[in-house]
């Protein structure tokens, strides 16, 4: 994700410093927006504003060579014994979830000279039929669509388009 904004009268180096942002209004719970870190802080032409733009860690920790991590590890391992390490060595969270096949075990196949950490996210990721994200609280978090749709039309009967809206296409509801 990637955080964009503009300020007045902030003169310190915010650079590789780490940025919160969340929006509160009267009386409201405090709702949270992105947390990241600042890569980007630049004098606006006036001088007076500073344009601040930040990435999610996974930005910079995505691109951390875990070649000697993976190589240390001992096999076979279970995908979540293997994902789980894989975020305690580059430092980032995940939100706790089972996911489908975190029993499945692995082997060691090769021994790579180099990994980038982004690639090894998206192979998990793949291999759950999941989506990565770094979500707002600024921990990475694991989306899975619907296992198991209806065995009727989607998302309703009355909401599938029908011959009206598709003249000489027939609609299967799969019942």
């Amino acid at each position: 994700s990637k955080f964009e904004i503009t300020f007045n009268g902030i003169s310190q180096i915010l650079k590789g410093q780490k940025i919160v942002a969340s929006i509160k209004a009267g009386d409201t719970e405090e709702i949270p927006l992105f947390v990241g870190i600042v890569d980007e802080a630049k004098k606006q032409t006036n001088r007076n504003y500073k344009k601040i733009v930040a990435y999610d860690e996974l930005y910079t920790k995505g691109n951390i060579d875990v070649a000697a991590w993976y190589n240390s590890l001992v096999f076979p391992i279970s995908i979540k014994a293997f994902r789980d390490g894989l975020f305690d060595y580059i430092g980032l969270e995940q939100e706790v979830k089972d996911l489908p096949n975190d029993s499945v075990t692995i082997n060691k196949e090769y021994a790579p000279t180099t990994l980038r950490t982004i690639a090894v996210i998206k192979a998990i990721c793949q291999i759950n039929g999941a989506f990565g994200i770094v979500n707002r609280y600024g921990k990475f978090e694991y989306r899975i669509l619907a296992t198991s749709l209806n065995k009727s039309a989607y998302p309703g009967l009355t909401l599938f388009p029908g011959s009206a809206t598709y003249p000489g296409i027939t609609t299967s509801t799969g019942e």
